[in-house]
């Protein structure tokens, strides 16, 4: 009876052993699975500080870089307005003998305008980058917006160049008579018109009557667009703005 009680006790220490071994193993792989699943987080926290990062430099890149259009495109937009009043005084002054009191106007005949924003030349291999769907979507529609703006100052200035300027260069136009100072001439006067009476009988012509009329609709299409496209850009720049102070 009593080596049969030994037997039982001898077996029930080897079993708690085994037991034990068993908790002790699994309490081992617990901490190894937690350690792995730690330095996993760390690792994926490290990389996600390091992708905010990355974010913010593309914000902040082209935020400055949408201020420099800002600025290109406001003082385009009052450029292109003075364009549209000089070509209404000089309308004005073919049509009802109205006086133009900037003796500059004609000059405006002649000018054309660069248009030379910077932020889709410098960001349009960024906008994948971008994580932000809302200004993944903004830029790409203020890209369209621009697109447009461009195709309307083109035109404009396709009518400056293929137009007024080649009718302005013609042989005897004016009877040999000067137009323009010769010792100020350079392509583009400025305020050098020295026969303000023989340039306007010039104009009264057909041909530059319809240059004319294009000009003031190419400028009004170039205004309405240059005018969406500050919006757009104004938008946008908040829109980066509100981003870069979340971060």
């Amino acid at each position: 009876m009593l080596f049969l009680l030994r037997n039982i006790r001898r077996k029930l220490l080897k079993n708690n052993k085994i037991t034990t071994y068993l908790l002790y193993a699994i309490g081992e792989i617990i901490l190894v699975v937690v350690g792995i699943l730690i330095a996993v987080s760390i690792d994926d926290w490290n990389e996600g500080i390091k992708e905010n990062e990355k974010q913010l430099k593309i914000y902040n890149d082209i935020l400055i870089d949408l201020e420099k259009d800002q600025q290109h495109f406001n003082g385009l937009l009052e450029v292109f307005k003075e364009h549209n009043l000089n070509y209404y005084d000089i309308y004005d002054a073919i049509k009802i003998g109205k006086q133009v009191v900037n003796e500059k106007a004609y000059d405006w005949m002649l000018y054309n305008r660069t248009f030379a924003p910077v932020t889709k030349q410098n960001h349009q291999s960024s906008i994948d980058k971008l994580k932000n769907n809302t200004i993944r979507t903004s830029l790409n529609e203020y890209f369209t917006i621009q697109e447009g703006a461009r195709i309307a100052i083109n035109e404009f200035n396709d009518i400056i160049r293929s137009q007024t300027r080649p009718y302005f260069l013609s042989e005897n136009l004016f009877n040999d008579e000067a137009i323009f100072q010769e010792d100020k001439y350079a392509f583009l006067p400025k305020g050098t018109i020295t026969n303000k009476m023989l340039i306007a009988e010039a104009l009264k012509q057909p041909k530059m009557l319809q240059a004319l009329v294009f000009l003031r609709i190419s400028t009004g299409y170039s205004i309405a667009a240059l005018k969406r496209l500050v919006n757009a850009n104004n938008d946008l720049i908040l829109m980066l703005e509100k981003e870069i102070d979340k971060q």
